[in-house]
């Protein structure tokens, strides 16, 4: 571009991240040309390209609905796998029985959260309440339940259904909202305390009540048992939803909050039980080892 004065071009980035306006301004006098230079850095998809991360976001931002589904079906597969993935290494580590004890003592936090989730959903949608147990303080050996919430679903066919597809999830929802929130204030605390946060009993307290959730938040098998159907019908109604729900950005904030206290919950019994494993395996290496070496001798 010839210009007839001397002139510097200063480049002002607007709003757009992809264009640059060049001005020349002109020392000492006023700005005699204006030209806008657009330069487009936005890389075009070829034909027979993989779907790209950026797609299937704005897919998952226009049909919302989906998303939460998604969401939802992420977090309950990282409840579920934390939790089995760490009693199974519990079990093979010190035995059935400690794991046992593990499972349904330590965590007794957790369980009671877990019934307690039943038994508000079941009330706040008008299901008849037929027995409640938070807990079982004595168990029998063979007995797999925890606690309990027995209900019927109460209404029209359609309503019965929304019942008891939030009754059978109730503990993966609200465990999330609460995963959430508790998981705002310890980096709340850590923010403006830094590492004197530890010092105070209360972090510690939110800490492990907020990993016991996380612990035993998905659903069991009985949560879920004859609800298939009902289940699948509220998931397609939800898969239909295009309005402003559920935005992306929100839904990969709860799925980081809540895959960040599930390995709050089961990470230090993970480990411990690793180092017991290989502490194992190696004795058993060591001693094979010298009983083979004082045979063959």
């Amino acid at each position: 571009m010839h210009l007839q004065k001397e002139q510097a071009i200063l480049p002002i980035r607007l709003h757009s991240p992809c264009c640059i306006c060049q001005i020349p301004i002109v020392a000492g006098s006023e700005i005699l040309l204006l030209e806008a230079a657009w330069d487009l850095h936005v890389p075009k998809r070829a034909e027979g390209d993989c779907v790209s991360s950026s797609m299937i976001l704005e897919h998952f931002d226009a049909w919302q609905g989906q998303c939460l589904v998604l969401t939802i079906v992420v977090i309950l597969a990282i409840e579920w796998l934390g939790r089995n993935l760490s009693l199974w290494l519990v079990m093979k580590a010190f035995g059935t029985k400690t794991a046992r004890f593990y499972d349904t003592r330590v965590t007794a936090i957790g369980v009671i959260h877990h019934e307690l989730s039943h038994l508000l959903v079941a009330i706040f949608t008008g299901a008849r309440i037929d027995g409640v147990k938070l807990y079982k303080i004595f168990q029998k050996q063979d007995d797999e339940v925890l606690g309990y919430v027995n209900y019927t679903p109460r209404g029209l066919y359609p309503f019965r259904c929304i019942q008891q597809t939030l009754i059978g999830i109730a503990p993966g929802i609200l465990g999330m909202v609460q995963i959430c929130t508790m998981s705002q204030l310890l980096l709340g605390f850590w923010s403006s305390l830094g590492n004197d946060c530890f010092k105070h009993p209360a972090i510690w307290i939110l800490a492990i009540v907020m990993s016991q959730i996380a612990y035993h938040s998905c659903p069991s098998r009985y949560d879920i048992q004859g609800s298939w159907f009902c289940i699948g019908l509220v998931v397609l109604a939800f898969c239909l939803f295009r309005d402003n729900i559920f935005p992306t950005w929100f839904a990969l904030q709860v799925i980081q909050c809540v895959a960040f206290a599930v390995i709050l919950a089961s990470a230090p019994v993970m480990l411990l039980s690793v180092i017991v494993m290989a502490a194992k395996l190696i004795k058993h290496l060591v001693f094979a080892g010298g009983k083979q070496i004082f045979e063959v001798r």
